[in-house]
This record gives structure tokens, sequence and C-alpha cells, in this order.
């Protein structure tokens, strides 16, 4: 069973991709956030063996999706990262 962090800013989006991931039957849980530093948070506190993140975030965020996968990895380099767009 896998644990996965969706990163997604849009509401919309990240409630699709949310439902579409859960439907698999190998994850376990999916902890989504529309903030990078959320992220960043949740991926110290959880097991997370999959990070989705969004590239582009609100620029009032200060990160995008490719800095948050950079951070994740300072901690936790066994994380797979797939930044989408």
């Amino acid at each position: 069973m896998v644990n996965i962090l969706l990163l997604e800013d849009e509401l919309y989006t990240r409630r699709f991709l949310k439902k579409l991931v859960s439907e698999n039957p190998s994850v376990d849980k999916v902890i989504d956030t529309p903030s990078g530093k959320e992220a960043i948070n949740f991926a110290r506190e959880y097991k997370l063996d999959i990070a989705l993140l969004d590239i582009e975030l609100a620029p009032e965020e200060g990160l995008n999706g490719i800095l948050v996968a950079k951070k994740i990895h300072d901690f936790n380099p066994d994380i797979f990262s797939l930044v989408f767009g």
C-alpha cells in the first residue's frame, strides 16, 4: 500500500485527481493540499511514497512544484515525485 501527497492549488482539479488516485487499490491514503508550504510539512509528518506536485502555484505562495520537490527530497530522498503542469 502506498501513501500519496497531492499538491494542487485549483480546488476542482485537486478533488478530481484525489478521487482518481484514491480509486487505485494499491493506494492507502491520499493527503491533499493547495499549499506548497503545507505539502512540505505533510511530507515531514507522514511517511509518503509518492508526491504528485502541480508545477505552477499561486504567485503569493513563493514556491512552485519543482522547489517543493527539492525541499521534500532534502529530507526524504526515497519519495517518488511527479511534477505536472
